[in-house]
């Protein structure tokens, strides 16, 4: 359990505003790995509880080695329960889905080469002004990188 003392933040028109008021919170997850032979297995669950936010994510990844070469797939989500999503004129939940597919090359014995593809789907639900919007919306991204150990 964390308690923070109350911050302030001055804007240019002299305004304060309170950013944290002794906030009770609790962080707490989970998480397994299993690398057997050539299968790859993770799963992790992790959960934020504060007085007045909550929320949750978790991660399924599947992989398989061969040789110097190993592809994966996983699932992640992200959901929150905050009944004043932005601000207290609107109402909302945030739930973020996210589909990955990896593939990474062992190229030399301490070098690797991954390239990973993410669909992430917004599945966000916010109103404001009786319009209903997602948080981030639909994306995609292609990553690339190199990881070396010395």
């Amino acid at each position: 359990m964390s308690n923070t003392s109350t911050e302030s933040v001055t804007y240019e028109d002299g305004e304060l505003e309170s950013i944290s008021d002794n906030v009770g919170q609790i962080f707490y997850g989970l998480a397994v790995l299993i690398d057997y032979e050539n299968m790859l297995f993770q799963a992790e669950y992790n959960q934020f509880d504060a007085d007045d936010f909550d929320s949750q994510g978790y991660l399924l990844a599947l992989g398989y080695r061969m040789d110097n070469v190993t592809p994966m797939i996983s699932f992640s989500r992200y959901s929150d329960n905050d009944p004043d999503f932005g601000n207290d004129e609107q109402d909302g939940h945030q739930v973020n889905n996210t589909l990955s597919y990896s593939l990474r090359w062992d190229f030399m014995r301490s070098t690797a080469f991954t390239v990973q593809y993410d669909v992430l789907t917004d599945k966000t639900i916010w109103f404001e002004e009786a319009e209903q919007y997602t948080f981030t919306g639909d994306s995609k991204l292609l990553a690339m990188g190199v990881d070396y150990v010395f």
